[in-house]
Parts: C-alpha cells; sequence; structure tokens
C-alpha cells in the first residue's frame, strides 16, 4: 500500500497499523518482517514530507538491519542510507551505510537499486555532476527491469532537478517525460503532481507559451497536497530564472514563498539556496 501511494488522510491509519505490526514480529523474533516495516515506514514518512520521522526510523532500521541475515543487512543499510541521502541529512553517515552495504552486495552477488541511487544523492549534494548523472541513471535502469514505479519516480525526480540545477532544461524534460508517464502508473499518492511541478518548471524555463499558468497551476496543488519540500525547490529554480531575467521582484516573492516552506519542514539546504537568491535580487535591485 505504501509503495502503491497513500492519500494524506490515510496515512496516519497505516502509521499505526505499521507501528503495531513491527512491534508484533520485534515479539514473535521475526527480524525479517520487522525490518520489512521499518521500511515502509520510512517510505510513509517520506512520500508525506515527515524529513525529522524519516531520519529517525532510518537510523533505527540501520541497527535492527545488522541483526538480520546479511542480505537483510544489506537491504536495510542500503534503504536506510539512501532515505538519508536523498533528503539530505547526515549524508556523511549515509555515504558509509552505503558503501558497508556495497561490500556486502559484491560479496553476495546481489545487485540493490537503493545503492547506486543513494550514493548519486550523495555525489550530487557534494557536486560532483557527471559520478551523480552516471549512478542515478544506472539507479533507473535497474528499477525499470525490476518493475519498482515507486524507485523508478525517485531516480528520475532527481535526474530532472540535477539537470534543472545544471542548466539543462532540455534534457530535465525529456526525463521528465518519462517521470510523468511512470508517477501515472502509481496510485494515490504525490509523484503525479510533483512530476507535474517539475515538468512545469523546466517549461517556465524554456519560455515556452503559458508555461508561467502552468506553474503557477502546479503550485497550487503542491500547496493543497502539503508537499513543502518540493513546493521549495519549485520555487527556488523559478526564483534562480527570474533572477537571470531581471525580474527581480517576482524573484524575491518566490524565493521567500520557497524559505517558508523549506523552514516548515526544517530542510538546510532549501532554506540556504532561497535565502541566496533573496540576497541576490535584493543587491541586484540596489536595497543593500
Amino acid at each position: 500500500c505504501v509503495k502503491a501511494g497513500v492519500p494524506k488522510q490515510q496515512a496516519t491509519a497505516l502509521q499505526q497499523a505499521l507501528q503495531s505490526l513491527i512491534q508484533e514480529a520485534a515479539v514473535l523474533g521475526l527480524k525479517e518482517d520487522e525490518s520489512t516495516g521499518l521500511e515502509a515506514l520510512i517510505v510513509l514518512n517520506y512520500d508525506h514530507g515527515n524529513l525529522s520521522e524519516v531520519q529517525q526510523y532510518s537510523f533505527r532500521a540501520a541497527e535492527q538491519g545488522r541483526t538480520a541475515s546479511p542480505a537483510t543487512t544489506m537491504y536495510m543499510l542500503a534503504h536506510t542510507g539512501c532515505c538519508l541521502a536523498e533528503i539530505g541529512r547526515d549524508t556523511i553517515r549515509a555515504e558509509s551505510l552505503l558503501l558497508e552495504a556495497q561490500s556486502i552486495s559484491d560479496r553476495l552477488g546481489i545487485p540493490v537499486i537503493d545503492i547506486p541511487f543513494g550514493l548519486g544523492c550523495v555525489r550530487r549534494f557534494q557536486g560532483h555532476i557527471d559520478e551523480a548523472r552516471s549512478l542515478l541513471r544506472q539507479g533507473w535502469h535497474m528499477a525499470q527491469m525490476a518493475q519498482d514505479h515507486w524507485r523508478e519516480c525517485l531516480c528520475l525526480t532527481n535526474l530532472v532537478m540535477l539537470e534543472l540545477e545544471t542548466g539543462n532544461p532540455t534534457t530535465a524534460l525529456n526525463d521528465g517525460n518519462e517521470l510523468i508517464h511512470v508517477s501515472a502508473q502509481m496510485g494515490g499518492g504525490s509523484e503525479a503532481p510533483r512530476a507535474a511541478a517539475l515538468d512545469a518548471v523546466t517549461r517556465y524555463m524554456l519560455q515556452e507559451k503559458n508555461a508561467a499558468d502552468s506553474l503557477a497551476r502546479s503550485l497550487q496543488v503542491l500547496r493543497q497536497i502539503d508537499s513543502p519540500r518540493m513546493l521549495a525547490y519549485i520555487q527556488t529554480i523559478a526564483a534562480q530564472w527570474d533572477l537571470a531575467q531581471g525580474n527581480l521582484q517576482q524573484a524575491v516573492a518566490r524565493a521567500e514563498d520557497a524559505r517558508s516552506a523549506a523552514q516548515l519542514i526544517d530542510n538546510p539546504s532549501a532554506i540556504a539556496l532561497a535565502g541566496s537568491a533573496i540576497v541576490q535580487a535584493k543587491y541586484q535591485s540596489g536595497n543593500l
């Protein structure tokens, strides 16, 4: 249910059910099932933007995974490292967990999607663009082969964001089309609205006709589904584009909206990027 996409109104009940099942599995000594439950809890909180809970459950999952079989340990270390890397929290530990999972994967001869995907997120965070792009594409192709639509969406989302950040909106548009196709196969989660928002801001950068109206509609949808993390990202990218076009007043308005959204989820990178856009716009307008 979690990986298929769960509407926000159902998330609380599902989280409570998962917590009960995890406790029951622990009492019965079912390590594998306990680990699977923790993975689902991480995914559920990730999908609904609860980054502190993602971090908390990820640490717990990493420790729990070490008491299970080598294969389960590998999967849990990879998933934990991947989640921490994707949300930009404790990337040093994320990289360490992913490399540990990689060594077990090499020993067992079992490939794991979360390892290249997670390391791709780490490299993106570190600014190693070519390596990040290569790893993210590797993760996406593995997810395609496994027909794991949830992970396909994650890999493609990060690829689109990487291309937008590095000034390649045409490439971002191609990857974004793939993302829209895959997200349409998901259930009631937030993947499709996020994909639409990334597509809208890409077309805004490409200066397509009516792109500004599409972007405004997508931003409204992100507010309705309560997706502050993606809202902050989209508004920051759009603000940076406005800044480059000399539309300073709009750049400030977008960046201030982005900063407010980023502060809601305590996302340091997003807060810093939004603040940077505000400073640049104020400086260019002579408001020292």
